[in-house]
């Protein structure tokens, strides 16, 4: 019914149902100034402590609000308003919310990843340049020193690595790893891929950064060097404000001052809470399980695990392709979702190319791998690969297992060389072997 058609007894007796710890006195309105809800007429109860319990709200012509309030309030109704809950503060929207980290992963793969290798254009300053465009999940300068001067120079070596070392506490991504007991929980891929996800930007901006830049360690295996005293300071200031980026949603969804009136059990309270809470955590966790899938699958697993191979001390190229995997070589969709990192083999070789390049130089060097007898790991799909990851993991939870990179008889071994032969196969142009080829390795028959 129009809101000028309310009876004052309906009013009254929605009034007795509302009141709080005090009396109900009385039924009043409030008409939105500005925003997104301008226009509306919010109808509620008052009471004599200055809250608000808001029961509907009518899209009504400006102005008749105000009558309605001024026949179902007292004289001067207006002296006891109090502001609705939430008034003036943001709209969540969830659905952006949801698509942000799928964004912000092909963001980060696509432009900030191949800038970083100086990869993205010809001119320096634009890659540079480049990198502060995207500040909220990584430190430009804690990014070089983990990616570009540790991972990729002594890719999977327990002793120098930083990504090898990522929260050993809970994670052991190497046998060299001393073992603990909260590593027996690795055995179950959920709790595998909640810690994938607790490694998010909000952990690292709120305090892992922080930390890491007091000990002038990353992960303790990269000594942090920043060129100038202004140059740490700019870095920490830059981590601070990422941090103040973060908790913004506690601030702006939830109302902490109606919440320490009331009873912070408020079913509207918590639910404010719980929107923050999704606004802070989701995009964050949710991101670094997008990168964890994508990129660190392609280093742990059983056939990468070359215990203190002499390879990264002699060879920089071959210890390269024996510490990566690849997989869905000549997939155009793998190649943009991930932007390049399913061919990590071919990335490492040459970190400076465009990803765009990869998928046409990975059967030349994947041919000349196996003419210079170097063991190349390749996957078919990326499910194999998670399967590889989970299964190695897996048994890494165990403080008695130590890996076999040359392990034969394993499904995941098996597999690769079957497709190295296919692959060689369609090469020399012989596709009809290439079939033979895979359906011997299906059915297991292959010598």
């Amino acid at each position: 019914r129009a809101p000028d058609c309310i009876e004052p007894s309906l009013k009254s007796e929605i009034c007795t149902q509302t009141k709080t710890d005090q009396e109900a006195t009385g039924w009043v309105t409030k008409t939105a100034e500005a925003g997104s809800e301008a226009g509306k007429c919010f109808l509620g109860c008052a009471d004599g402590t200055g809250s608000w319990t808001e029961k509907t709200s009518f899209d009504i012509e400006p102005g008749a609000c105000r009558s309605i309030f001024l026949s179902a309030g007292p004289e001067k109704p207006e002296t006891r308003i109090a502001p609705r809950v939430g008034q003036n503060r943001p709209r969540p929207l969830p659905g952006p919310c949801l698509l942000l980290p799928f964004a912000g992963w092909m963001i980060s793969a696509n432009f900030y990843h191949e800038a970083n290798h100086f990869g993205f254009a010809y001119d320096w300053r634009i890659n540079w340049y480049l990198l502060f465009a995207y500040p909220f999940s990584f430190s430009v300068t804690l990014w070089q020193h983990q990616h570009t001067i540790g991972h990729h120079v002594h890719t999977n070596d327990p002793d120098r690595d930083p990504d090898v070392n990522n929260a050993p506490q809970v994670l052991r991504f190497s046998g060299k790893l001393p073992h603990s007991k909260a590593h027996v929980l690795l055995r179950h891929k959920l709790w595998n891929v909640f810690l994938w996800s607790m490694g998010n930007s909000m952990n690292k901006v709120l305090y892992r950064d922080h930390l890491q830049t007091l000990a002038g360690w990353y992960n303790g295996n990269v000594p942090l060097v920043f060129s100038s005293r202004r140059h740490k300071i700019l870095h920490v200031l830059g981590r601070v404000l990422m941090s103040l980026f973060h908790i913004w949603p506690y601030f702006a969804f939830v109302d902490w001052s109606r919440g320490a009136r009331f009873s912070p059990t408020s079913p509207t309270w918590l639910w404010s809470l719980a929107k923050a809470n999704f606004f802070a955590w989701y995009p964050s966790m949710m991101f670094h399980v997008l990168f964890i899938a994508n990129a660190s699958i392609n280093h742990v697993v059983e056939a990468n695990a070359e215990e203190a191979s002499d390879a990264l001390e002699t060879d920089w190229f071959k210890a390269q392709v024996l510490h990566s995997s690849s997989h869905t070589a000549q997939s155009v969709a793998w190649l943009s979702l991930s932007g390049g990192l399913n061919l990590q083999i071919e990335h490492h070789l040459f970190p400076g190319f465009s990803h765009v390049h990869l998928r046409h130089m990975q059967p030349k060097i994947r041919e000349i791998c196996e003419k210079h007898r170097v063991r190349y790991t390749y996957f078919e799909t990326i499910w194999d690969a998670l399967d590889a990851h989970f299964d190695f993991v897996r048994r890494l939870a165990d403080p008695e297992f130590r890996p076999d990179p040359d392990a034969k008889p394993t499904k995941d071994a098996a597999a690769t060389e079957v497709s190295g032969l296919a692959q060689r196969a369609e090469l020399n142009g012989l596709p009809d072997l290439a079939v033979r080829i895979r359906k011997a390795g299906e059915t297991k028959k292959l010598k």
